[in-house]
């Protein structure tokens, strides 16, 4: 167990390192997750600021989406070309198709499994 947990450490590490380096241009500033200061209290900040505009045009409606394991039902190899294609230097991506790689092991495909078979 402490195994997996230094492991998905080190793949929030890498990503921060690398992966916000080339993208931070690219993303919206209110997007949130695995990033510094942008967590799930930044979130709830954002919400409830958009909340109090809305309201101030009538009432508000809300929906909250939990996609789990969104990300592993990416084609990968379509996003590894996507990346090339923007100019990725090839370190970088070798580095990112090992992590693609380490969250493609057994452990993880049986719980995404199980929470594909939960839903249906």
């Amino acid at each position: 167990m402490l195994i997996k947990l230094l492991i998905k450490l080190l793949i929030i590490l890498l990503l921060n390192l690398f992966l916000f380096q080339i993208w931070k241009n690219k993303l919206d500033s209110n997007n949130i997750a695995t990033r510094i200061g942008k967590g799930s209290s930044y979130g709830n900040k954002l919400i409830i600021k958009y909340i109090n505009t809305l309201r101030q045009s009538g009432d508000v409606y809300c929906l909250k989406l939990d996609i789990s394991k969104y990300f592993y039902n990416i084609n990968h190899k379509k996003l590894l070309n996507k990346l090339i294609k923007d100019g990725i230097d090839i370190k970088t991506i070798n580095i990112i198709r090992k992590l693609i790689e380490e969250t493609n092991k057994d452990y993880i495909n049986r719980y995404i499994n199980l929470i594909n078979e939960r839903k249906n």
